[in-house]
């Protein structure tokens, strides 16, 4: 699989995470009406997002992720304006929109991030989710019984940014990790045995025009590049 097959993997993941957004519009109301009514509607929601974030971090733990005191740190802070968002929103169902533009910037970031730069990657992301955002409460406009909310763009735009702060949290993360020199010699030393060209091992993708003179961590798979290659 080459990096053009892998980038177009990623915009179809994006693709398909952005039709179920739009798909489930006319019934979401009806739906939320219905839960209301039959559970602790608000609890259920709230528990439901602490978990998401809960299960975020166990898996980026085992993924060799924070593993700073700095960086559990900032995390916390980012519960923590999540905490205080949630508790200014008075319908709970406002809060899933932070969960549906979080995981939709984490997927458009790591679409973009494979052949654009860092700083592009964020500021494309948060346009990209913040126009999608608006089509879903255009599309809303035009559904019986529903509306536009200029609130709720705002909600999506808020959730995509936190959603990467955390993106911007554990990649400075790892770049810690990368700068312990115990690391960095021990990846060095395994890349410099490859040859120039694409190459793949179990969850170790790299592509570079000759031996690298730095790496980093793309969401748990190796990917080298020199300051040649595809602007990086």
């Amino acid at each position: 699989m080459n990096m053009k097959h892998h980038q177009k993997q990623a915009w179809i993941f994006v693709f398909i995470w952005v039709a179920c957004i739009y798909l489930t519009l006319p019934v979401a109301r009806p739906v939320t009406l219905f839960l209301m009514r039959t559970i602790p509607f608000n609890i259920t929601v709230n528990l439901t997002l602490l978990l998401v974030f809960s299960t975020i971090c166990v898996i980026l733990v085992k993924r060799g992720f924070l593993l700073h005191s700095a960086t559990w740190f900032f995390m916390g802070i980012i519960a923590l304006i999540y905490t205080l968002i949630f508790r200014t929103i008075k319908y709970p169902a406002e809060k899933i929109h932070f969960l549906q533009y979080g995981i939709l910037a984490f997927l458009v970031y790591r679409a973009l991030r494979i052949s654009r730069t860092e700083i592009w990657s964020y500021t494309l992301t948060l346009l990209i989710c913040g126009i999608l955002g608006s089509i879903d409460e255009g599309i809303q406009h035009l559904l019986p019984k529903r509306y536009f909310d200029m609130r709720d763009v705002y909600f999506n735009i808020l959730g995509s940014g936190l959603g990467l702060s955390m993106i911007f949290v554990v990649r400075i993360d790892r770049g810690m990790s990368f700068k312990d020199p115990k690391n960095r010699s021990q990846a060095l030393k395994y890349f410099r045995g490859l040859k120039p060209g694409y190459r793949e091992e179990g969850n170790l993708r790299c592509e570079f025009k000759e031996v690298p003179s730095f790496f980093y961590l793309y969401y748990g798979e190796f990917v080298i590049f020199n300051q040649n290659c595809l602007g990086h």
